[in-house]
Parts: structure tokens; sequence; C-alpha cells
């Protein structure tokens, strides 16, 4: 049974609470509250406390919170009205900070955040080989010229002539379409065509020893052989270490029965031109029509093994 004016505790150990720590905790907050109103009065409201007082306080604070258990240091009194804590104490997290800090002057602008929507940002995000895609190497286009030439390259005649009588209709002075256009009508086998393209070109270079060199030998194909032969003779002004003329030369006084006077010729295209079967092949020739057979023998050998598939050679035995 409980006296009477005793409180009754059987609730509260029905919840799991002890009575005895209730009270306890009860009287150290109630002395605690006293303490911190004291010296909060003490600090603000004196007019006539110096340092020793404030030293004492101080240390009386301390000595309390030890023997209470509060778990805090006191402040440390400098001076009548003001606190300053202690080094090791850290200063309230909860402190409001300046409103300069805060706050903008009416002077400054306020600081720009960037937008996370904005490109810079997204670029700074995006990885480096996003930002930067590997180009596809870009093939050059290629002139009109270029592809008449790709054309005669590849064996497709007709074309390759229209696309240099095209180039020609619109630009006549282009001498590398009539280069083009005469080789094209070579290949076709038609010389007479040829002969006009190489004559222009020669028209428009009267210098280029192998324009005129292609057109004598077009002559010469179609009939006009002292046409030819002039301008073979020009070649040899124009490029005396080139042995074709020579032997074009020669080959000529052959066709006309004058081994005498192909000769010179053939002797000195095989001088300038070793290792060339068609020079051997028309000096030994000419040795043969001047009546030395066994002169020819060797330049006939020289020709056949430069050129062992052309059974023509053997003739000249």
């Amino acid at each position: 049974m409980l006296n009477e004016g005793e409180p009754s505790m059987r609730g509260h150990v029905a919840h799991g609470v002890h009575p005895e720590r209730v009270t306890k905790r009860s009287k150290e907050k109630a002395t605690k509250q006293y303490f911190e109103r004291t010296i909060s009065r003490m600090l603000t409201n004196s007019t006539y406390h110096h340092r020793i007082m404030g030293r004492s306080l101080t240390n009386t604070v301390t000595l309390l919170g030890a023997t209470l258990g509060f778990g805090c240091s006191a402040p440390r009194v400098t001076s009548v009205g003001s606190v300053q804590p202690e080094a090791n104490q850290s200063l309230p997290t909860n402190v409001t900070e300046p409103l300069a800090q805060s706050v903008p002057s009416s002077g400054e602008e306020p600081a720009s955040h960037p937008d996370p929507e904005s490109p810079a940002v997204n670029l700074q995000k995006e990885s480096p080989v996003a930002q930067r895609p590997v180009d596809q190497p870009v093939e050059p286009k290629l002139t009109p010229l270029q592809q008449a030439e790709e054309l005669l390259a590849e064996g497709e005649l007709e074309e390759a002539l229209a696309a240099f009588a095209e180039i020609l209709l619109n630009n006549p002075g282009q001498i590398e379409a009539y280069f083009g256009l005469a080789n094209t009508h070579e290949q076709l086998e038609n010389p007479w065509a040829a002969e006009r393209s190489w004559r222009r070109v020669v028209e428009l270079e009267p210098d280029n020893a192998q324009a005129l060199l292609r057109h004598a030998n077009v002559l010469h194909q179609i009939g006009r052989t002292k046409e030819a032969e002039r301008s073979w003779i020009r070649c040899l002004t124009l490029s005396p270490e080139d042995a074709e003329p020579l032997i074009q030369l020669s080959m000529l006084e052959l066709e006309r029965n004058q081994p005498d006077a192909a000769l010179p010729y053939a002797r000195s295209g095989v001088r300038l031109d070793p290792q060339n079967a068609e020079a051997r092949t028309v000096y030994a020739r000419s040795l043969l029509g001047v009546g030395q057979p066994s002169a020819s023998i060797p330049h006939w050998n020289m020709a056949i093994e430069a050129l062992p598939e052309d059974f023509i050679l053997l003739a000249g035995f």
C-alpha cells in the first residue's frame, strides 16, 4: 500500500520507466537551469565585476558542470558583459551568417550559377570522344580532265572520247585534253583522227619533242612519209639523247631499200640505248643489208633474248 500523499510509480514501471532515474534527471535539469539563469544575470546585468570575478565565475561553472555531469564546458569570462569560448570549444553551428555575406549589395551583381541545361554545361559533362567526333577522310573531287584520264586508263574508250571532247568544247586551248584525245583515237585504231589531235598539240607546243615524235609516227602510219621524216629529224634536234627517232629513221630507209642510209641511224640508236630490242633488230637488218651477215648475228641474238616471245625477229636470219 502507498502512503497518503506519495505519488504512484506503478504506471511508470509498467511502461519501462524507472522512478529513481526520472527523479535524478529532474533534479539535474532543475539545478542546471538555476545555474544558467544565475550566470546569465551576473554576466549581463552586473556593472562592477572585474576580471578576477569573471575568472572565478568561469571556474565555478566548470566545477559545477563536471560535478553534475552536464557534459559541457563553461565559457571564459574576459570582461564584464562579454564571454569568449575556449580554444577547444567550437562555435555554435546555428549562428546566423551576417547579411552582408548572404545578401549582395546594391552595387554588386549576384553571382550567376551555370544553368545545368545550358550547352556549355552539357559539353563539360560529355566525354572528349563525344565532343570530337572522328572526321571521315574526304576524297578530293576529281576534275573533268582527271575523270576523262581515269576512263581512258580503265579502257572505257568511248566514254573517255566523249569526256575529252566535252572538255575541249569548253576550253579549246587545254593541251592535256588534246593529249588524251589523241591517245584515245590511237587505241581506237583511228590514226587519221589521232593525227589531227597530235597536230593540234604540236601547234600549241612546237618544241614538245614527245608530241612531235608521236605525230611523226602517226604521219608515217597513214602514209605521209615525207612529213614524218621531217618531224623525226626535228626530234633529233629537240631531244638528241632519245633513240626512238633514230630507230624510226633507220626503219624508213630500210623500207626504201636503202640499207646504207639506214646503217648510221641504227648504229647511233644502239649506242644510245643498248638494251633496246627494236634498236638491235634494226641494226642487225642494216648490217645484213650491207652484206655483213656474220656481224648481224650477235645483234639478232640480243634482240631475241630481250624479246623471246617475238617470233618475227627470226625472219631476219
